[in-house]
């Protein structure tokens, strides 16, 4: 089984260290064992280093148990599974542990066939949190488009709080900040072969040009193209035309055919978006006769008039 999770080892006997180590396989329940630590200091740095899926951790060490660890790590906002060992007799620290949300636990002595179970089981844990999470960012992202198509064609009255769906949308936007517009559209002979699988793959290119963060956003117009919204803050020297011809470069290594990108003004604030994205789509309307392959920017009327 490919290895699809990663786990820390925390105890403070080398012996049990080694023995949990070596008598379970990992490999078989998809698991790759980061490093051990011998006390919850020693684990808090490797957290810090590699962020392990699991750790599987003993109560009680010395230096700081299992249990300060675990608060430790509910600050750090760590996002892993926690397991705890502990042997019999000892359980009030069960009980603790079951506060500070320790996953499950397992008593000492550790067979190797009850931690492959209980390991079993926290993998399908985490199988069902990455469901979730996975069809969460889907729907995240569709109210994305929806937000930004809205703002492109309805305009931002009607929405009634934009720094509450910014908030809602996870965008790191300000909503009074200057942002652009920009469409890219494949040329006309490309858009024919290539249908909406295209534009969905430049779409997914365009995002991760911009490194797939909070604060650019794209979507698909009915006609195919994609409109996007850029904050100025965040490109270079504030020369949009520059960016987007390195987006058309990139877009051209790997995508079907040529694509040609048009851009809108800069303008202060969501409220006025719908305007820039006016202009982008004016500018691209160009393309009939300046062309295809380009980059149009955004002052090419002004150059021309």
């Amino acid at each position: 089984m490919a290895e699809r999770y990663s786990l820390l080892i925390c105890d403070d006997e080398p012996g049990t260290r080694a023995g949990l180590r070596d008598s379970v396989d990992w490999a078989a329940l998809g698991i790759v064992v980061l490093g051990t630590a011998a006390n919850g200091e020693e684990a808090l740095d490797l957290v810090s280093q590699c962020s392990p899926d699991i750790i599987l951790s003993d109560v009680r060490m010395p230096f700081m148990d299992g249990l300060e660890m675990a608060a430790v790590l509910q600050k750090m906002g760590f996002g892993g599974k926690l397991v705890f060992m502990s042997a019999y007799g000892e359980v009030e620290y069960l009980k603790a542990a079951m506060q500070v949300e320790a996953l499950d636990y397992i008593l000492k002595p550790v067979a190797p066939a009850e931690l492959s179970e209980v390991m079993a089981r926290v993998c399908r844990r985490i199988d069902a949190d990455r469901k979730r999470e996975d069809l969460y960012r889907q729907s995240l992202g569709m109210l994305r488009e929806r937000f930004l198509l809205r703002l492109a064609t309805g305009g931002a009255g009607e929405i009634a709080d934009l720094s509450g769906q910014l908030a809602e949308l996870e965008l790191g936007l300000d909503a009074a900040e200057d942002i652009m517009a920009i469409l890219v559209s494949a040329d006309a002979a490309e858009a024919a072969d290539g249908g909406w699988e295209q534009v969905w793959q430049t779409a997914e290119a365009c995002r991760h040009f911009f490194g797939d963060g909070d604060r650019v956003v794209f979507a698909s117009l009915a006609n195919g193209d994609l409109v996007g919204l850029l904050p100025m803050a965040d490109i270079p020297g504030r020369d949009s035309a520059a960016l987007a011809e390195s987006l058309r470069e990139r877009l051209g290594i790997g995508m079907r055919g040529s694509m040609t990108i048009a851009c809108g003004p800069v303008v202060r604030g969501l409220g006025e978006f719908r305007r820039s994205a006016e202009q982008a789509r004016l500018n691209l309307s160009r393309r009939s006769y300046l062309g295809d392959d380009q980059v149009i920017p955004a002052d090419y009327a002004e150059h021309t008039d």
